[in-house]
């Protein structure tokens, strides 16, 4: 359902799976896996990396970002 969310505000997944860490086993039964998802490259920052560089943001710049959030929580929640 993740590679089907279209929207400016949110990273396209195209795919989930697992990686399986060659390095750390030998037997493909015990050999750590870790969940891993391709997705497409956001040229943006998180907003933590925003923040802490800039700082705390004017009321109506943190509007327009809780809008931005917004509008991607609801692309990413409205039924299929």
């Amino acid at each position: 359902m993740a590679r089907r969310v279209t929207h400016p505000n949110v990273c396209r997944v195209f795919d989930v799976g697992f990686h399986i860490d060659a390095e750390r086993g030998d037997d493909p039964e015990s050999t750590p896996a870790f969940p891993s998802s391709p997705w497409s490259c956001c040229a943006a920052k998180t907003l933590r990396t925003r923040l802490r560089r800039l700082g705390a943001r004017p009321p109506a710049e943190a509007l327009t970002l809780m809008e931005q959030i917004a509008s991607g929580l609801d692309a990413a929640t409205a039924p299929a």
